[in-house]
Order: C-alpha cells, then structure tokens, then sequence
C-alpha cells in the first residue's frame, strides 16, 4: 500500500487562504497590462493629441461615441496617448482609461482608472519582443515615485501630465527626446502627436477573476473551497515519493482502479502509467502536478485521466462528469481540444466512433468527432466555430442549442439506434432496440467487462505467483531432509536415555567394571558422534539432544508449512491458469478482443505486460461503451423533453445550471476555456443579493495544461470551481507573462495597505513574502501555477542526483531524434529524459550523419534594435538555406502516408526561431525578397511562436556577430533554447558565426559537443545524393572566391595574411605535421589531391578561406599547393591545432 510518509519535503506552516486571496485580487486590479490595438476589426476615432489636451472632445468625435448609447450620460473610453505602428496595425504604448459625458468633457484619474503601458513592450525575464523600458521601471513608478503625483491629479491636464509622467520614467528620457530618438526596427514607427480612442470599458481580460477573488475572500471565512484553500495553502505537507507506486500490491490496487483508455495502438509509457496512478490514489481535494517535459506524451496522459473519470462515473450511473480543461492563452486551449477531436476511427461504424452523428453536416453522415466544448471569449466564437470546433456559450447558444433541436434528435436516435444494434446484437426475446434498453446493455457489457477485466488482474497476478516444480521439489527435499534429522535426534535420544537408565557404558559391558560418564562421553565420541567441550555428563547429553531436536522440529515445521504453501500456491496457480483460459476464451468468443490479443494475453510474463495490453483492449473498450452509456442520457433527455426550455437559457440560475450541467456533461464531458473566462462560466444569477455568487466546486475535475506558462494569481481563480485537479506543464520552458517585477511584487504583498505588510517571520526560518515565493504563489518571477500544484500535491520523484523534487515526471521522449532531444537532456534535464523514439524510420538517415548541426557563417556583425538585436547577414544566410532546401525536405515529409493522407502539411516542415522578435522580422523580410513563394509556408519567430509545435526541421539564427564574446541572453535564459531545441523532430541546424562556435558560455559549450564540426557550406540537399552527409555549395561562389581558374602565385595570398600549412603550424608550435594536417582535411572534405598529387580546395575549403596558389620549385616546376587565410587559420587551429 502506498504510504504518506516516505518523503517530507519541508515546508513553513500555513498562511491562510483568506489573506492570499486578498493579495491575489489586490495585484489582479492592478498589474493587468493588456494590449490593445486600433484596427479595421476593432472600430476607433482619433483626433490630435493639441485636441485631448484641451479636456473637451469635438462634437462630431461626441457625437460619434453616443451613437449606439444615447441613453446613457457617460461613455468609458480608452486612449492611447503614444502609438506604435506596424503594417497597418497599430498598437498603444500608453493607454489612458477615462470616461466622457455627452457635453464631450472628458474626466480621469489613477484613483478610477490607471494609465498603463502593455506588458508585451516592457522588459522582464524571458520576453524576446523589442521594449522599451523595464517592468521594474514601470512599477516603481506607480507604486513609489508617481505615488505623490497621482495625489494630486484634480484636473484633466493633471491626468495627462501624469500618464506622461509615467512613460517618461520608464522609457527614461522627455517624450519628444524618445520619440527623436526611437531606434526601432525600420518596419516601427511611433507618434504621440495623434491620439487613438477606442469606445467601451478598459478592456480588461481580468475583470471576472478580479471579481471572483472579491467574493472568494469573504466566502473562505465561513464555506471551504477545498480544492482552491489546497492551493494556496503553505504548509507543512508530506509527499510520498513515486517509487512507492511501484510496489506489487500498491501496483495491483492501481490496475484495479485503471479501468478505461483513449488510445488502442499504443499502451501507455512507464511514466504516464506512473503519473495516472498517481492520479487514481488521489482524491477529491488533491491537486495531482505532472511536470511534462517537451515530447513526453502529456497529452496521452490526459486522456487516460479523463478516460478513467468517465468510465468510472459510468460504471456508477452516476452523471457524467463535467471536466473543466483551461490554459491561460487560447492556442494552448485549443490544443487541449485538438486532442479531445482525435480519438477513435473518426468514420461511422464500431464501437470506437461517436454513435451521435454531426449536426454540422446534413443528413447525418458522419460522426461527431470530439469529447470537448470550447467556450471562447464573444469575439472568437465565430471564427472558433467556423473552424469546426464544438462551440458554445454562457447562454447555451452553441452546442446544447444544436444538438437538442427536435429534427437533430430525430435524426440522431436514428442513428443511434442503427450503430448500437449493429454492435449490441439484440437476441430475438430482448426488448426492441429503444435507447433506454440499448442504455441498459451498454451499462450491463460494460460492468460485465470491467468484472473480467478485474479477474484477469488478479487470476493473472494468482498466476505468475506459481511456484515452478524446481522450487516445489527443492522445498519437498528441505522438508524430507528436517523430517530425516529429527529422526535421528529422536533416536540419540533414546539410546542415551538408555546408557543414563542403565548407568552402563560400553566399557562397563566390555571390561564388567564401573567407568566415570566423561569416560563415557569420550568413548562415544571415538564412534562418531560430536558434542560441545563443555558437554561433560550424561544429563548434559540428554539436554543437548532434546534441544537440537526442538530446534530441528521447528525447522521441520516451518519447511513443511512452506511446502503446503507452495503446494497452495500451485493448486491456485493451476485454477487461476484454467480462470485466465476461461476468461479469454469468453472474451474473444464475445468478440472483445481478437484472437490475436487472445494469444498475447496467454503470453504474457508479468504485470507490466498485462497493464500495457489492458490498455490497447479492455480498457479501450471500456472507455466506449461508457461514452456511448452517456450518448444515450443525451438522448432520453431529448425524448423525455427535459432540455433546459430555450426561454431560459440565457439564464444562470442555480436551478437552471444545475439542471444544464449533467446534461450537456452527457454529450461532451470536457468544457475548455482560457482561465479568464471560467468565472463566467460558473456565476450564478445573485438576484438582489450585493455581491455575485459563484458555483464553487462544481467540476468534478480540473485540468490545467501549460501550467508553467500561467501566473499563479490568475490561474489559481479556476482552481475554486473544482473538486480535484491534474496540473500538467514544465517549468524548465517558457514562463509565465509576468505583469509586476518582484520587488514591486514584494511591496504590494507586504505594504501597510495590505493585511498580509509586516507579518511575522514562519517558524523563525522565512518571511511571509519568501515562503509564498517558494510555493509559487506570487505573482511575479519565479512563480506560476506549475510550481504551486507542485508544491501542494502529494507526490515527489527523485532526480539524478536521489534528491526529491515536488510533482510527478514524464521521462520518456518521442519527439526528437536522440542527437537532438540529448542537447536538452544534458542542459536542462539533468539526464532525467528517456529518449525513445525508434531509430527505424528516421527521414534523414541517407543525408547527415549527425541531426545536429552548427552551419557557420562566418565574419557576421550584429547590432542592437532598441532593446532586441539584429545580423542582416546571419537572416540572409538563413533565408538562402530555406531557399534551396525547401523543396528537397517538402518532398521528404509532405507526400501521402500509407492510407494516403498528407503526413505533414507544406506550412509545417522547416520552421525558424530566434531569440529576437527584430531577428525574426529580418528573417521574414529576407525570406520574402529571396523566396516569396516559400515565405509563406515558413513559421519565424522567437520560441514562443513555436510553444506546443513541432517541426521536422528547425533552424536557429543565433544572431550575436563575431564582435560579441558571449550570447548573454541565450545563456540567461535556458528554458527559450529548450524549447527551441525540442521543437525539432529530425534536423536542428544552429546558424551563427566563428566567435559562437567558439563561445565558452553554457549553451555554446554544449552545441559544439553536439554538432561535433561546424559546417561551413550550407550543403544542398538532393534526393539524387548517395553518400551519407554529401555536402554541396548553394552559394555557387566559391570559384569566384578563387578567381575561376586563374591562379595567383604565393606572395599574392601571403600579402593578405594567408600561411602555408607549415608556417601555420609552427607559429602555433603544433607538434603535428602538415603532412598529418592535410591528411585531416582531406577526410573531413576541406582539400582534394589529383592524379598528380597535387593538393586544392574543395568548394567547402574555398568558403572557409583555403586558396590554391601556384608555386615554382627550385629546378623550375611549377606546382599546385594551397594556402590558408585568417579565417581558415581560426578554424583549423580549433578543430585541429
């Protein structure tokens, strides 16, 4: 059984939940930085900033803002005093939050509404896009130095001075000084001289959780919110470590309880099984946190989760469960749903497709694919649904209204009807197939099926406990051998019983005269048998013997207690055999299973084997039957016409949600949503009440994915509408967008305005500020809802070194090719992962030799763009490679598979990332002038445009110029380069100059171990190559490099700093000979001899700087040798010096 007591990992005692949430609305109301952008899409005015000044806006532009609103006296407004513009998109960098009155005054004030600058344009860990301040700057400015300001703001003029005020502190020079001097990337301009006005409230995406933590904060004094208090709470916890799962019975205990999965082609990994285990020995209350590194199969993970929970609700009749699915951005929501709409065969027919068809598609036929509902935000529902996805809303106006309507459920009941007795196979004396009697077969097949699916586990477990004849035999033979000793003790016993009755030795008989019984004893022992010395008299004799026979009659006892047992064991081994031949039989007779999987199930050697075909069989199977039982509640609602009346719909009453949520749970179990909308999702109607009220604890699971990227004070506000949670991410990738830097942080958490400012030290040990950063439960770096939920689970794994960290770990990695996901292994990992994909299949193997390559181009110089960094000639290099390789690797990976689908799309084989959005701007504008055509289909961007993608191809400009010793930010910032790295399915080709592929800092270290040798040619790929690694020049310049076939003689190449070979190495005072030198540089591809011997470049030695230069002996020959440049020299010494 698993214990709680196996690993402590120390932690302050508890700060209470009451005070956090206080804290968490606090820097909520205040640190939402969003953007905001004037476009075609998002309607807005302007008028010149000379016109706002003057507090009065012109009657037309009042006019205009109370066109749809007349009834009302005022109007919010949000105007963006400074102004970034890139193609056609314009975006503020100092937005300002007033109201006007129908007379067009104009009125604000921080106390109402503070200005703010989004948080995409200012500096703070891990953010690649260009800024123009700090975080820190922005925050000092509002919490200490623009404090007295904001005082004594009485006017308009008083607001627009401070708004000002604000930049100017940040950005640190006069706003006309900045403006002059703005030092952007040429695609950015800035003005400050016209004024942009959007129409409607501060468009804050906060607002509901802001709300939320309000009403949470007076709601914990007197009601738990168990789930959410389990968050927020510091501590003491123990945390068991997850080698405690593996145990037999604790293994066993959790095969019982893993009753469904998602997947037929593939089990689940060690780990994945590890972490649902994890999962199903927790409870409600219980935040479960799985670290999943890039590749691991999190999502495979999911499934079995959510496959488990309803199977399991299922196999109760209870309702189905209502699983909350959020993220903090939407691409990661919709991915969460992505992998909701693959599971089954997606075709009509079997048992695993969905037996309710798409409303979607007319005369229904085709399956509704998909166990998710996504629930966007209103100004992304159309697109969303027009994308295909299952869509809905807080007035149920999507799926519950589509799927509910009469004609749907005609048609659907139909269907239903004709895909269930196809499989059911109604007997000729079972009732009619209506959906209550398919109902009840579904729910009877699958207990029946979990029923044997259990007594496999355990008959199985019966089985493999058989002891084999060997150890029967061997045991029998200890037995016998015990029984024999004690024979032969019992007979000592009584011939010496005999001697002392008799008092007559064997002297005495032989000599008729009395002897002493030591004399005795001495004789005896002549014949053979042995006492101890101090054995000296005939009772000793007697007490020794009876004292070996107790102990050899225990011996006997305790052997033939095992031999009973063991003979137990085989009489259970042989009928658990004969149950587990029953079983398959039946199973494979039933049509369950094939008779494949028949014969696999009989070939089985230990528990592990019977878990992983558990899952790709009964479990599999399991899973359906229980979608299909729901299937059915969707339907009976439908005819029993329970549905929520469409009236009232729009309503969120308690009566009306709690009605609304067992019902729609029955046709998608999974709702997905970013955090910010699930407050809105689960408000209640408060009627006159003062505040609003919230259906707390209402999901019966919540799933939280790219837990890494979510800041803790926004993502724990989902965490009080659930009963339990599984908290999946890596903290090692990209973190989260923090709004507020620490320090400023640490001031707003502890100052006197808060009731948490000036709390006492916890345990004498740390400050209330460091013990809530330690648990991740601040809102700035290095916190986030990852390291929160690991904190507050119950698991522990231990790491390399045998030191315990909190969560759980996926260790095994299926994305990359093992030369590439190594790089990350070693550099972030700690040698944790387990590469496992299958070396068989690699798309490359016929081209490099290595996955991982450093293609050098040399002599590059990069220069700062504000705050990011450009290379023109490094983004030029990389737009020539994509240019004459794109076809070769559209053909490799985009052609049919083998049931002629497209394996991967034209706009998903080569992607780039840089660790600067300006590199990135230079890399599509140098793609688009080299090869518009190719441009398009090429995905640029700095690691967060790559976040949850993967690529076959990916290459990396690493921007820093041969003038730049180290690449600082690349070296700060580990976790942008592990998930570039790890985007990389077959090729990861790092693009940069000599001085990185000399670069000594961390990450430059490590890719020289792993490219091994730069290349210095950017090698076209051709299907038409047969050796492996062949390399050809794509700049086609290199015989101009050597003046086409004019050779030039020595004091050419000399006068421009080229050595001879032999030159080069004793300035270096190399004990190798040039002779050994070109021997090298022949095999590594650098130099070629002809016939006569003769030594020249090849066209990769002429890129790297080799020259031919004509030569004359003494006797007057001329000859061909070759002469190495500066650059060449640099190289060569590196590689070879």
């Amino acid at each position: 059984m698993v214990k709680r007591n196996e690993a402590k990992l120390n932690r302050p005692t508890s700060v209470s939940a009451p005070l956090i949430t206080r804290y968490f609305h606090d820097v909520q109301k205040r640190a939402c930085l969003p953007e905001q952008t004037f476009s075609a899409r998002t309607p807005f005015l302007q008028l010149a900033f000379s016109e706002l000044q003057k507090g009065i806006l012109p009657p037309e532009i009042t006019k205009e803002i109370f066109k749809k609103d007349n009834k009302s006296s005022s109007r919010s407004l949000i105007v963006s005093l400074v102004t970034v513009e890139r193609n056609d998109m314009k975006s503020g960098l100092l937005l300002v939050p007033c109201t006007v009155d129908k007379k067009g005054v104009l009125s604000g004030s921080p106390a109402d509404g503070e200005p703010w600058i989004p948080a995409q344009w200012l500096e703070y860990p891990g953010n690649t896009n260009f800024t123009i301040g700090t975080l820190a700057d922005f925050w000092s400015f509002r919490v200490s130095t623009g404090v007295s300001q904001a005082s004594r703001v009485d006017t308009w003029a008083d607001y627009l001075s401070y708004a000002i005020s604000l930049f100017e502190s940040v950005v640190g020079k006069k706003l006309g000084d900045w403006e002059e001097s703005f030092d952007a990337d040429s695609t950015l301009s800035v003005s400050s001289e016209t004024c942009y006005l959007i129409v409607g409230e501060n468009i804050i995406a906060n607002k509901a959780i802001v709300e939320l933590y309000s009403v949470l904060e007076k709601v914990l004094a007197a009601h738990p919110v168990p789930l959410y208090e389990k968050l927020v709470s510091v501590q003491d916890f123990t945390q068991r470590i997850d080698t405690a799962l593996s145990d037999q019975e604790t293994h066993v205990e959790s095969m019982l309880k893993s009753c469904a999965n998602m997947g037929s082609k593939f089990p689940l990994t060690p780990s994945q099984r590890t972490a649902l285990h994890g999962f199903l020995a927790d409870d409600e209350g219980d935040v479960t946190a799985v670290s999943g590194p890039p590749g691991t199969g999190k999502t495979t993970m999911l499934q079995a989760v959510v496959a488990n929970l309803v199977t399991r609700h299922a196999l109760r009749g209870a309702d189905a469960p209502l699983i909350l699915c959020t993220s903090t951005n939407n691409q990661a929501v919709t991915n969460i749903i992505d992998s909701f709409s693959s599971v089954g065969t997606q075709e009509a027919g079997g048992v695993d497709a969905r037996w309710l068809p798409d409303a979607a598609v007319s005369g229904g036929l085709r399956p509704l694919h998909g166990l998710a509902t996504y629930c966007p935000s209103v100004s992304k529902y159309e697109t969303a649904k027009k994308l295909g996805y299952l869509v809905d809303s807080v007035k149920k106006a999507g799926v519950y209204t589509d799927y509910s309507t009469l004609e749907y459920t005609k048609l659907a009941i139909a269907y239903f009807q004709r895909q269930a007795s196809a499989y059911l196979r109604f007997g000729p004396m079972e009732a009619a197939a209506s959906v209550a009697a398919i109902q009840r077969k579904l729910r009877q097949q699958l207990a029946n099926i979990d029923y044997r699916r259990r007594q496999l586990i355990m008959s199985f477990k019966d089985y493999i406990e058989t002891p084999n004849p060997a150890q029967v035999k061997a045991q029998e033979e200890e037995r016998n051998t015990k029984a024999k000793e004690c024979e032969e003790y019992q007979q000592a016993i009584r011939r010496w019983q005999a001697i002392k009755d008799s008092k007559q030795s064997f002297l005495k008989r032989i000599f008729r005269r009395s002897e002493p019984e030591d004399l005795v004893i001495a004789a005896n022992k002549q014949l053979g048998e042995t006492f101890p010395p101090e054995v000296r008299t005939l009772a000793g004799v007697l007490d020794f013997y009876l004292q070996a026979l107790s102990q050899c009659e225990r011996q006997w006892r305790e052997a033939d207690n095992s031999y009973e047992n063991l003979l137990a064991l085989v009489s259970r081994g042989r009928k658990a055999g004969q149950e587990l031949e029953n079983i398959i039989d039946e199973l494979c007779a039933e049509g369950v299973i094939t008779a494949e999987h028949g014969q696999k199930f009989r070939s089985l050697q230990s528990l592990h084997e019977l878990d992983e075909l558990l899952d790709v069989t009964l479990r599999y199977r399991e899973f359906w039957l229980a979608v299909h039982y729901y299937e059915a509640t969707w339907l009976r609602t439908a005819e029993s016409n329970s549905f929520v009346p469409e009236d009232d719909r729009w309503q969120t009453t308690e009566r009306v949600m709690d009605r609304y949520w067992p019902q729609a749970c029955a046709l998608t179990p999974c709702f997905v949503m970013t955090a910010y909308q699930v407050p809105r999702y689960f408000s209640l109607w408060a009627g006159k009440l003062a505040q609003p009220q919230y259906s707390f604890s209402r999901a019966d699971l919540l799933i939280v994915d790219e837990a890494g990227q979510i800041d803790t004070s926004i993502g724990a506000s989902a965490f009080a509408f659930a009963k339990r949670a599984v908290v999946v991410g890596d903290e090692r990738q990209l973190s989260p967008i923090w709004n507020i830097d620490p320090i400023n942080d640490e001031r707003l958490a502890t100052g006197e305005e808060h009731p948490t400012g000036g709390a006492p030290e916890l345990n004498g040990v740390e400050s209330y500020w460091e013990t809530m950063k330690r648990c991740g439960l601040t809102a700035s770096q290095p916190s986030s809802v990852m390291r929160a939920a690991s904190h507050a689970g119950n698991w522990a794994y231990l790491g390399s070194s045998g030191q315990p960290y909190p969560g759980l770990f996926l260790s095994e990695h299926f994305r990359c090719h093992a030369g590439i996901i190594g790089f990350c292994n070693e550099l972030i990992y700690d040698g944790k992962l387990v590469p496992s994909r299958p070396d068989k299949g690699y798309q490359l193997a016929d081209k490099v030799s290595n996955p991982f390559l450093f293609y050098l181009v040399p002599g590059t110089q990069d220069q700062t763009v504000g705050s990011s960094r450009v290379n023109q000639q490094e983004a030029e290099a990389v737009a020539r490679w994509i240019r004459d390789n794109y076809e070769f690797f559209k053909t490799r990976y985009c052609g049919e598979d083998d049931e002629g689908d497209a394996r991967v799309s034209e706009k998903a084989v080569i992607g780039v990332v840089t660790p600067f959005a300006a590199q990135a701007a230079r890399i599509r504008r140098a793609l688009h002038k080299s090869c518009p055509d190719i441009a398009r289909n090429i995905t640029v961007g700095t690691a967060h445009s790559l976040q949850g993608a993967e690529r076959p191809v990916i290459v990396f400009s690493s921007v820093y110029g041969e003038t730049s010793e180290r690449a600082a930010f690349i070296d700060n910032t580990l976790e942008l380069m592990n998930v570039a790295v790890s985007r990389a399915k077959d090729l990861f080709v790092v693009v940069g100059c000599q001085a990185r592929w000399q670069d000594q800092g961390r990450v430059f270290s490590l890719v020289r171990k792993y490219a091994q040798v730069p290349i210095v040619s950017p090698f076209v790929f051709s299907d038409a190559q047969d050796a492996l690694g062949d390399r050809q020049d794509t700049l086609g310049d290199s015989q101009d490099a050597l003046g086409g076939d004019q050779l030039y003689e020595k004091s050419y190449w000399t006068e421009q700093g080229y050595k001879l070979a032999g030159a080069m190495l004793k300035d270096w005072g190399s004990t190798t000979s040039a002779k050994e030198l070109n021997a090298s540089l022949i095999e590594a591809g650098y130099l070629t001899r002809d016939d006569a011997g003769m030594l020249s470049p090849t066209s990769r030695g002429a890129e790297v700087g080799i020259a031919a230069y004509l030569g004359k002996s003494r006797d007057g020959e001329t000859f061909v040798n070759v002469c190495y440049s500066p650059q060449a020299q640099e190289l060569i010494r590196e590689l070879y010096g």
